[in-house]
């Protein structure tokens, strides 16, 4: 169970260092690596916990939701064997979690980007505004 905990932490630590990387990529473009390593600077812990935490939950969500999910593909096909129609549902059941997975991590990583960008501002800085 600890091996579970600390492989789950250390992949949404990595998981979330990327996204932000990835992010700040694709806002402005060619600023590197480098230059979103440096916009954690102090806050890379921080940022690994709260995608650990963020894991957790929607983890917490999935096992909380399985048995409704098991249930709905049981009471529409035959639970005796796999067919192409179990596994087809299974996936039809179960996209809409994976697609509340994807948002809650695109949500979180533009947070993040707004709060590790807008950290500049504060000190008397202006952030470079977004293109429209």
């Amino acid at each position: 169970m600890l091996s579970q905990l600390i492989q789950t932490f250390l992949v949404a630590t990595v998981s979330a260092w990327l996204g932000v990387m990835a992010g700040r990529l694709l806002i402005q473009e060619g600023s590197g690596i480098l230059g979103a390593w440096r916009l954690m600077r102090g806050n890379r812990l921080r940022l690994g916990v709260i995608f650990f935490l963020l894991n957790i939950a929607l983890m917490g969500l999935d096992h909380v939701l399985d048995p409704a999910k098991a249930w709905m593909v049981r009471s529409l096909t035959n639970p005796l064997s796999w067919t192409l129609t179990e596994a087809t549902l299974r996936h039809v059941v179960d996209f809409p979690f994976g697609i509340l997975w994807i948002l809650t991590w695109s949500v979180t990583i533009g947070i993040v980007l707004d709060a590790l960008e807008g950290a500049p501002a504060q000190s008397g800085k202006t952030a470079t505004p977004l293109p429209a």
